[in-house]
């Protein structure tokens, strides 16, 4: 029989899988009660700041998929699949000097469902919205997935019971979010 050890232990993975699911809902209502309108709720009041704006950005693009393939490309091609994976970041640099121009066109748009919307019309949006939210689902999987693995790695909380407690409590302020006016 193997010894595992572990980062920290299974007590304080515990611990901390509970004290950081109790945070992520308090601050969600906090943030979510402190926005009156739309555009408090999307653009968080234009009050963000830069350092705030930066970790967001980055929060947001190194997500379980930069985790578990980033790794994997790099093992499997090397430099190659490392240089593949850092380029999805293009996608974002190319895009910001269009960000004025789209502002200027749609003033009263703050998402990309919303140029759909103004572009294309309904029934365009109503297919994006599909896809997206199918997207949605299966990225909040893949994050919980990332988590539990994590949480086994460090402190040999079960894969599965890990990654049910991320879901468990991300999904549904998810969903909530969706309905918030």
């Amino acid at each position: 029989m193997t010894h595992q050890s572990y980062i920290i232990s299974p007590e304080i993975g515990w611990l901390l899988l509970a004290l950081l699911s109790v945070l992520w809902i308090v601050l969600g209502v906090y943030w979510g009660k402190k926005a009156k309108n739309m555009e408090g709720y999307m653009l968080a009041g234009r009050n963000v700041g830069l350092a705030f704006g930066t970790a967001t950005v980055m929060a947001t693009w190194v997500t379980s998929n930069t985790t578990m393939l980033a790794p994997q490309f790099a093992l499997e091609l090397g430099i190659w699949g490392m240089l593949a994976y850092s380029t999805g970041a293009l996608g974002l640099l190319l895009f910001a000097p269009l960000a004025k121009r789209i502002r200027t066109l749609m003033p009263n748009g703050y998402t990309s469902g919303d140029f759909i919307r103004l572009r294309y019309g309904k029934p365009a949006w109503i297919l994006f919205l599909v896809i997206s939210i199918f997207y949605g689902f299966f990225w909040l999987i893949s994050m919980g997935m990332a988590g539990g693995i994590l949480m086994n790695a460090i402190a040999g909380i079960p894969y599965e019971i890990g990654t049910a407690v991320i879901l468990g409590y991300v999904l549904p302020i998810r969903c909530l979010e969706a309905f918030m006016p």
